[in-house]
């Protein structure tokens, strides 16, 4: 019986272990609340690189003169918006605008960069997070004047 009495913890051992338990899971808990947001931004970013992509391909041109009204539907501060021509595809400069007029079938990568920052409180300092998005497109439109 001795032995048994003697292997018991001390009376506020459960106290402490509870106290540090919690402790633990609130810090995991406040960084995952930190951390949600930007993997929220970077599927808005996949979401508007596809968006942006789809108008390229079907007005046939590389103006991205409307990508700046579809980041302020998303929410987002886009950095950098590129459109990459794939090697065989056929472009003119268009007639207004500094964009180019893609040929049918021709195909596109549209790359968008954007960043986000964040903190825990003070605990850990503002971490700068860079995020992209790419997607694929093929124009729609035939171009007689580049045929």
């Amino acid at each position: 019986m001795k032995k048994l009495i003697r292997l018991k913890k001390p009376a506020g051992a459960a106290y402490f272990d509870t106290v540090l338990s919690v402790f633990i899971i609130m810090i995991v808990l406040a960084m995952f609340m930190t951390f949600i947001p930007v993997f929220m931004q970077k599927y808005q970013l996949d979401m508007a690189a596809e968006d942006i992509a789809r108008m390229i391909s079907v007005s046939g041109q590389t103006d991205v003169s409307d990508a700046q009204g579809l980041s302020e539907k998303y929410g987002l501060q886009i950095d950098d918006i590129q459109v990459v021509m794939d090697a065989d595809s056929k472009t003119s400069p268009a007639s207004s605008g500094d964009g180019l007029l893609i040929q049918l079938s021709g195909g596109f990568v549209v790359k968008l960069t954007s960043h986000r920052t964040v903190g825990i409180g003070g605990i850990v300092p503002d971490i700068d997070i860079g995020l992209s998005a790419s997607a694929r497109g093929r124009s729609e439109v035939y171009w007689k004047s580049l045929a």
